[in-house]
């Protein structure tokens, strides 16, 4: 993959800094993490929970400080020192690729990679295949006196095509056992903060699940989370092996009434102007003691109430401190009414307009987007941007055209989206989402320009609309927002925009132009075919002949599918699926596996291996190949007829040692289905070197080189041999012929979704089988008539449900491909 396309890892520096700020107390949370990691027979999870805003982000922040050495912890407590993480992840519903899953998995297992030499080479170790890239720099670094060893340094990975199942297990839970296994006696420790926000991944299987299939890992492979006290996260974890402390009840809560005192003493201690407007005879504990008895020891609401003192005017008196919100809902309620003034128009016009789409964003939004979203000038959406900025996360630093914005805290966006909690103040969410799909339909699905489109529509509009799905009141506008959201996934301008701008995935789209000849293009994409879809075919024939009750069958078929794809478009086209199947669109599902197979038609591992070819690059070719060889991953003789090809190119490129090295190493690879297209190409490639040669019958002294006998070589290459131009009585004879055999294959077209069981044992098929199929397409590859029907017929082919006959008329194409004289 393309460094700048790679997944990078992750950089919270800027997040952790922001959530430490005036951080304060917890030490008992401290003494109790030191405590559990000292004890080596300890629970695998320390699970921090609390209420939003009791401060969990800040101490996972904290912690990451102590680990990374910029802060040191509290006196004895020596199990928090400095590398004591491992690796660290924030989980934020704000951004949607901190949620992702796959993004998890690269992320921890690169911070794995960089913190335990041992884990690199584990991982590089065990992750040899094609579609999987790392970015490696090794160094010397010095040890001892005068000593040296080499250090990796894994700058970028990336397991594309995977699920997030395999994804975890490749990247992270098998490189560990390996680890563990050859004798590694360290501690490994993960942070991940906030796992109550993963759940809002749209996918099936999220960052909570993967955390809690980690029972095979060694006991010292041990994790900090921190989460809201939500059932959906908690009860995935066995109790027995859960140990950690809440924030918000019991003994914690008094522990947290006593840091958030002590807060609020170090404020007026750091704040001049706050303590300055303390009235006379108000002490700084007389403060403290107020804020803490409303706080329920929650910080969010602590820091919220203090800005608002700060900027109130006049004095903190008596009255103020008796007039004080009870919780944090009350301390919104109140802001947002000094904001307002009390006038409801301005707070409808000026101000919800501009919160509503940042509380339903899937990223920070930049001011452009914002006012696009809400249709005003960017000139009226920065004044108020402005005036909401103490509930705004954006860099400061930053010129006003290139900040982001996000809601500061989640608890916020919940507040405001919850009409009880809200009241007044409420936004509805539907209507949020809806004015975000209106801003990118226009006046209809059907004339978006989707090449047009920006990086946000093109990720997250799909998301948007399935959410504002979810949300429908009414069977109608239920039935309109699938409308919407079919309309927009199953467009292939809108997937083809998705793959060109936002894609990982390599361009290895089979372009004939690419090619030295028609042939070669036919013959790659006839390859591609049958490497890659088989599962594909499967899918919809068995959509085909199974009934409704029979659907959870299809269902996971698609979903192994639809898992392999990495990139922003397989996420939606599989929660797209899973919506068409729970509404019995079983059309729409099966539009969602026809995109998937456009879009994933082409692996990432093979367009390598092709690309390389294509650029002459052969010994990267035959190393990217060799995965083929020692794999099942390809049905039974594909692999040898890859190598084949391989060949072939270098042969035509007049590179005749590298064509020999690979025809060489075909021919030790299991025969199959395809044996009779693997010979073809090995008498084309004698053919091609043979003018390379001295000798008079080149192309036989080569196969006799390559180990034929020589009776063996003269058969092949007069059973194989290239097609000639016909004369004309033969010409008139096998455009009937073509003609006829395409008849047959509409026919066949047209039947299959009534009469699958038919075809299974129909003519056509026998005609496969016995070559006759082959022969006559190869007999006509000299004409151009004969061309166009190989390229009509593959379409044809690929269609074929049944993968026993669609790979032999794969085979039989690709015989009539290397019959064509160019």
């Amino acid at each position: 993959m393309d460094e700048s396309t790679a997944q990078p890892l992750l950089d919270f520096a800027g997040y952790v800094t922001a959530r430490t700020e005036d951080f304060t107390g917890r030490e008992w949370v401290f003494q109790a993490l030191n405590d559990w990691l000292t004890q080596p027979a300890g629970p695998r999870f320390f699970i921090l929970a609390g209420e939003p805003g009791s401060g969990k982000t800040a101490i996972a922040a904290r912690l990451s400080q102590f680990s990374a050495g910029t802060v040191l912890p509290p006196d004895r407590l020596p199990a928090l020192g400095p590398k004591f993480l491992s690796a660290i992840h924030f989980c934020r519903a704000q951004d949607r690729r901190l949620t992702d899953p796959r993004v998890f998995a690269e992320s921890v297992s690169l911070q794995l990679a960089r913190r335990h030499r041992d884990y690199a080479l584990v991982l590089i170790a065990r992750n040899r295949a094609p579609e999987i890239h790392f970015n490696v720099e090794q160094h010397a670094e010095q040890v001892g006196a005068g000593g040296q060893v080499i250090a990796f340094d894994i700058k970028r990975l990336d397991i594309g095509g995977q699920s997030p199942d395999d994804i975890f297990g490749r990247a992270v839970r098998e490189p560990l056992e390996a680890l563990f296994r050859q004798g590694f006696n360290g501690q490994v420790m993960i942070l991940v903060d906030s796992l109550d926000e993963g759940l809002i991944y749209e996918g099936k299987v999220g960052i909570v699940p993967l955390l809690a299939q980690t029972a095979t890992l060694p006991p010292d492979v041990r994790f900090i989370l921190t989460t809201r006290p939500v059932r959906e996260v908690l009860d995935r974890f066995p109790p027995s092996d859960v140990t950690g402390c809440s924030l918000s009840t019991g003994a914690g809560l008094a522990e947290s009434l006593t840091d958030v005192k002590r807060h609020v003493l170090q404020a007026l201690g750091t704040q001049p102007q706050l303590a300055a407007k303390l009235a006379e005879g108000l002490s700084p504990d007389d403060l403290a003691r107020a804020v803490r008895a409303k706080s329920e020891g929650n910080f969010l609401y602590v820091r919220t109430l203090l800005k608002n003192l700060e900027t109130e005017p006049g004095a903190i008196s008596g009255e103020t401190l008796a007039a004080f919100p009870a919780g944090l809902d009350e301390t919104y309620r109140q802001f947002l009414a000094r904001l307002v003034a009390n006038d409801m128009g301005a707070w409808n016009e000026r101000y919800a307009a501009v919160f509503g789409p940042l509380l339903v964003a899937k990223e920070a939004l930049t001011e452009a987007h914002v006012a696009a979203f809400v249709g005003k000038p960017r000139g009226q959406v920065r004044p108020v941007l402005n005036e909401l900025r103490q509930f705004l996360d954006f860099d400061h630093s930053l010129p006003a055209s290139q900040r982001t914005y996000t809601i500061y805290h989640r608890s916020f966006s919940d507040f405001l989206l919850d009409d009880d909690r809200a009241d007044q103040f409420w936004c509805d969410a539907q209507e949020q989402h809806q004015q975000i799909i209106d801003v990118y339909r226009g006046q209809s699905w059907e004339t978006v320009r989707w090449e047009q489109c920006d990086e946000y529509g093109l990720r997250h509009l799909v998301s948007h609309i399935q959410t504002r799905l979810a949300l429908a009141q009414t069977s109608q506008d239920e039935a309109q927002q699938a409308a919407a959201l079919y309309a927009v996934i199953l467009n292939p301008a809108f997937r083809q925009a998705q793959r060109l701008k936002l894609s990982a995935r390599s361009a290895g789209d089979i372009d004939p132009a690419r090619f030295r000849s028609s042939a070669q293009a036919t013959l790659a994409r006839t390859l591609l075919s049958g490497a890659s879809n088989l599962v594909v075919s499967n899918a919809i024939y068995h959509s085909w002949t199974k009934t409704d009750e029979q659907g959870t069958q299809f269902a996971s078929v698609t979903a192994i599918m639809l898992s392999r794809l990495s990139d922003v478009t397989a996420l939606d086209l599989w929660t797209t699926l899973q919506i068409a199947l729970d509404r019995g669109d079983w059309a729409k599902a099966l539009g969602c596996v026809s995109a998937y197979r456009e879009a994933n038609h082409r692996p990432k591992h093979t367009d390598a291996i092709f690309m390389s070819g294509e650029a002459g690059d052969f010994n990267e070719a035959l190393r990217l190949a060799a995965h083929y060889a020692n794999s099942r991953e390809a049905p039974a003789g594909w692999a040898q007829v890859l190598f084949f090809y391989l060949a072939w190119q270098a042969a035509e490129a007049g590179e005749g040692e590298m064509a020999r090295r690979l025809a060489a190493a075909a021919s030790h690879l299991p025969l199959g289905s395809p044996q009779r297209f693997g010979l073809a190409l090995l008498a084309r490639i004698a053919r091609t070197v043979a003018p390379l040669s001295d000798e008079t019958d080149g192309a036989r002294a080569w196969l006799v080189d390559l180990g034929f006998s020589d009776e063996t070589a003269g058969q092949l290459l007069a059973n194989l041999e290239p097609a000639r131009p016909l004369d004309p009585e033969s010409l008139a004879d096998f455009q009937k012929r073509v003609t006829g055999l395409e008849e047959l294959l509409d026919q066949v077209m047209a039947e299959e979704n009534t009469a699958i069981p038919k075809m299974i044992a129909s003519a056509y098929r026998n005609f496969i089988a016995e070559q006759g199929f082959e022969g006559i397409l190869a007999q006509v590859a000299a004409e151009s008539f004969g061309q166009a029907a190989i390229d009509r017929a593959l379409g044809r082919v690929l269609a074929e449900p049944e993968p026993a006959y669609r790979e032999l008329g794969l085979a039989g194409l690709g015989v009539a491909c290397a019959a064509a004289p160019d």
